[in-house]
């Protein structure tokens, strides 16, 4: 090991005894307090299908999370926070599907196109997010 790595490792301890003593901040690394996602759901009354739904996510990723198996991450976390600061608005927002229309088009190659389930194409697969709408593919 060169003399200039030893060195940075050993600096690098003595920033690690002086972080534990409460002597140095931590730095360099951010890290977020967790979300309680059992919690942020129940703010909202909804049940684990329901939520799951709203969030656009499957509900045993849902279950992971609040299990703890698996933690949410990215904007997933700014949403459940979001959540839990105004769950009734929140609510009311993510459960509006107003802004979702039905293509008249043929898609684009490799997209999908979203239909009302009344149509009845036996091809199509229920969406597990959105209740009443099938994606073609």
């Amino acid at each position: 090991m060169e003399k200039k790595d030893f060195n940075n490792l050993v600096q690098g301890l003595k920033e690690a005894v002086a972080m534990r003593r409460g002597e140095l901040a931590p730095g360099g690394k951010t890290m977020v307090k967790p979300v309680d996602v059992k919690q942020i759901r129940k703010l909202t009354g909804q049940s684990q299908a329901d939520f799951a739904r709203m969030m656009w996510i499957s509900p045993r990723t849902l279950q992971n999370w609040e299990q703890g198996r698996n933690y949410p991450t990215g904007p997933a976390v700014a949403l459940l926070r979001a959540i839990a600061h105004s769950p009734q608005a929140l609510v009311k927002a993510l459960s509006d599907h107003s802004w979702l229309i039905e293509a008249e088009s043929a898609p684009a190659k490799g997209q999908s196109r979203l239909r009302p389930s009344s149509r009845g194409n036996a091809a199509a697969k229920p969406s597990p997010y959105l209740p009443g709408l099938k994606a073609e593919v």
